[in-house]
């Protein structure tokens, strides 16, 4: 079963991350057979220098976890070391 991380920045406690890590998790399962998807979700300004503490541990789970890809709306943040399911097509988020 292939561990998928899925993770979404917004900027204000105004805006929701929820959207963007539904549309994280239905791209992950139409794309990996029964990924196990796990979620990270930080609130914090694209502005800021360091980064969120959600941010941080996927970036420790993506070093010392057993990953086969890593989502995200950010581009900045994509790790895909495993093959996708076979569709004849490709898409991305």
């Amino acid at each position: 079963m292939p561990e998928i991380g899925t993770y979404a920045r917004v900027s204000t406690t105004d805006q929701d991350p929820q959207r963007q890590l539904d549309e994280l998790r239905e791209f992950g399962k139409n794309t990996y057979d029964e990924p196990e998807i796990h979620t990270y979700a930080d609130i914090i300004s694209g502005t800021e220098t360091q980064r969120g503490e959600e941010y941080q541990r996927l970036r420790v789970d993506i070093e010392d976890g057993p990953w086969t890809s890593s989502l995200s709306t950010n581009s900045h943040v994509f790790l895909d070391s495993a093959p996708a399911k076979s569709t004849g097509s490709s898409s991305s988020v």
